[in-house]
């Protein structure tokens, strides 16, 4: 259900006399997988989750589409489910629903249907910050709010915080819907500096080089909203699962969890000088 894992970690002067202390710690981390179910194989359906409780979790997704499974097997986390309906009557009954192809995604089994690919940004940036960058930032981490709460630092603003004039900042009740606000946010201020606010310029406003600090969970929905707009450093006071790991060190993402006391730098922690 865990994973144990060594972690570079950074004392925060804070809580310590000694500045700039980099050193070594085990963690552990929720292991969250993935997962396939199967379905008549008609199609396969794809979930990032624990590998517990799986024969539920199909059961609980089939209910959802009114689709009535006759059997279930378990194997090596792949969910071999049995329904006696036609391929074309099930993905009719999929197809009713509103579905959010983020957490999971649904492959067909023949080459039939054609797809948009959006293809996921391997993020190479160079910048780096210095150590005393993150100590300045945990007092974000220290504001208390009933809701979820988030901010980003573009790499003006990284490089100067004390002279920082962008706040960034923004509340909500959906960790989704506080990000895709905050980006926008974010890219309008990219905008309003280029002198041209008559242009939405979405393209080409990106915001690599910038950091994001969360308040909130970090899942693989945000993790891929994050990737996208190429986002370089993440730093949250929740701790992630072991696939936002694999996610953001493959995308190049580096990811920082702050747990009150120390940072632990998990990810890319040669932009951490």
């Amino acid at each position: 259900m865990k994973k144990n894992i060594a972690v570079i970690a950074l004392k925060n002067s804070t809580f310590s006399k000694v500045e700039n202390d980099f050193f070594e710690v085990e963690e552990n981390f929720y292991n969250d997988i993935e997962i396939k179910i199967n379905l008549n194989d008609y199609f396969e359906i794809g979930f990032i989750a624990l590998d517990s409780n799986l024969e539920s979790l199909a059961l609980g997704y089939f209910k959802s589409f009114n689709i009535d499974i006759t059997k279930i097997n378990v194997s090596d986390n792949v969910i071999f489910a049995k329904t006696a309906l036609s391929k074309q009557e099930a993905l009719f009954r999929l197809e009713q629903k509103n579905i959010i192809q983020s957490c999971e995604s649904i492959m067909l089994n023949d080459n039939k249907t054609s797809s948009t690919n959006i293809i996921i940004p391997f993020n190479a940036s160079r910048f780096s910050i210095s150590a005393n960058k993150l100590q300045e930032i945990s007092s974000f981490f220290s504001q208390k709010s009933e809701i979820l709460s988030s901010r980003i630092l573009l790499k003006q603003d990284l490089e100067n915080l004390q002279n920082n004039h962008n706040i960034l900042e923004m509340q909500e009740c959906s960790a989704k819907a506080m990000i895709y606000k905050l980006i926008g946010k974010a890219i309008q201020v990219k905008i309003k500096e280029q002198g041209d606010e008559n242009q939405i310029g979405l393209l080409g406003n990106d915001l690599l080089d910038s950091m994001i600090l969360l308040d909130c969970n970090l899942d693989i929905d945000i993790l891929k909203i994050i990737i996208l707009n190429r986002i370089t450093f993440i730093v949250s006071n929740k701790k992630p699962s072991f696939m936002i790991l694999k996610y953001a060190q493959k995308f190049g993402i580096t990811l920082i969890y702050y747990n009150g006391i120390d940072f632990r730098i998990l990810t890319h922690n040669l932009r951490i000088k």
